[in-house]
């Protein structure tokens, strides 16, 4: 699994915030972008803290993505919640109120840690925070600033895979294909962006093929059009990386997912200006846009307030910029060029499309 870094900062979080009572709950979100490990870690994180919770754990997937379901109402997580807790049919009340506060009654004095998977918003998870001595934990694609600047939640952010982790992560699962640390894993992790979904899926791919030539299964990740597409898992949503970067997409406002089709033009970092350029706006509208998808974990913001994208996060912006009319795509590309100096050299990323349009 790898994350040893991660799981001792959050198992010195909950040593230090988990035993200390008080009126309110602890809460710990690890946020991150699509594929990234969320969910195992915070599922580990929890396996390792079971003896200072002696009262239990509970767990509840939120679908706050979609992948699975539609997202769960406050309401029926917390009916989720009380069954957990051994509250029959009978004995269920109707209502987020009713409920919270059953909810909150039975834990009341109980030691257990409650993990809350896929967060939508911090509205979905609010309601279900209990007070006490229990502990929450919560997973989201989404960075919770109100959550922690409102409730106290301890938000971490992780991202994708150290080079060493990663590597173990690909012969521990390639059934003995990759023999150790080396060129392959080397160049595996940088195609898929050391992302444990993407490295996963590769991984199974080469234990699922023992007769094709090591060399030539790797190759096929290589051709940047069509790595996306074999980043997949048949009949299985959440494994499939187009899928998976679509539900984060699809979770934006309309302004903020033009603004993610316009940088989708444009693979290299990218300033406030740029982006302001390649959307037709203002620059404090463009500023609240990137700051935005740096929210959802579709950008990244680097040094000097520039932008950039994770590389097969980039890879699905591209296949989104070909959503806007060419003739938008056009006059975006006008845009940006007129900055001259101001725009940081990078392939334009759909500049033969646009000529050809």
């Amino acid at each position: 699994m790898g994350r040893a870094a991660e799981l001792a900062r959050l198992e010195e979080w909950a040593d230090s915030e988990c035993s200390r009572g008080g009126a309110s709950t602890p809460v710990a979100v690890v946020h991150g972008p699509a594929g990234v490990g969320k969910s195992a870690l915070v599922l580990q994180l929890a396996h390792r803290l079971t003896d200072r919770f002696p009262d239990g754990q509970l767990y509840v997937d939120l679908c706050g993505t979609g992948l699975q379901g539609r997202p769960v109402s406050a309401d029926d997580a917390l009916g989720q919640l009380l069954v957990g807790l051994g509250v029959d049919g009978s004995r269920m009340p109707s209502g987020v109120a009713a409920r919270a506060s059953l909810y909150r009654s039975l834990l009341h004095g109980r030691r257990m840690l409650v993990v809350f998977d896929d967060a939508h918003h911090a509205d979905q998870l609010r309601p279900l925070i209990p007070r006490g001595s229990s502990c929450v934990l919560a997973t989201s694609r989404q960075r919770f600033s109100g959550l922690a600047a409102r409730d106290g939640a301890h938000l971490v952010t992780i991202g994708p895979l150290a080079e060493e982790e990663g590597a173990h992560l690909l012969i521990r699962l390639s059934g003995g294909r990759i023999g150790g640390p080396g060129p392959v894993t080397e160049r595996l992790m940088a195609l898929c962006g050391g992302l444990p979904l993407a490295l996963r899926i590769v991984a199974e791919r080469l234990a699922v093929n023992p007769d094709v030539p090591l060399a030539a299964l790797v190759e096929q990740y290589a051709t940047a059009p069509g790595r996306l597409a074999r980043l997949t898992v048949k009949d299985d949503a959440a494994a499939d990386m187009p899928r998976v970067f679509e539900a984060s997409y699809r979770s934006l406002p309309e302004d903020a997912a033009r603004m993610f089709r316009c940088l989708g033009l444009h693979t290299g970092p990218v300033t406030v200006d740029a982006a302001a350029a390649l959307a037709g706006t203002d620059r404090h509208t463009a500023r609240r846009q990137l700051a935005l998808l740096a929210a959802h974990h579709l950008l990244q913001e680097g040094p000097g307030h520039e932008y950039r994208f994770h590389s097969l996060i980039g890879m699905y912006a591209t296949e989104c910029a070909r959503l806007e009319p060419p003739a938008r795509r056009h006059e975006a590309l006008a845009r940006l060029r007129r900055l001259g100096p101001a725009v940081p050299p990078a392939e334009l990323a759909l500049e033969a499309d646009s000529r050809r349009a």
